[in-house]
């Protein structure tokens, strides 16, 4: 079985298309089960 290779890096979360994204991708994951993180902070 082959292994699947994955890059893993920052993104600018103070760009809309960028938070926008990542705000889809956690609805579509945990739906109303957890709170909306604020991407902008941290690392």
């Amino acid at each position: 079985m082959g292994r699947a290779m994955y890059k893993i890096r920052m993104v600018d979360a103070s760009d809309d298309e960028v938070a926008d994204t990542l705000a889809d991708l956690h609805r579509l994951t945990f739906f109303d089960a957890a709170a909306m993180p604020q991407f902008d902070l941290g690392a």
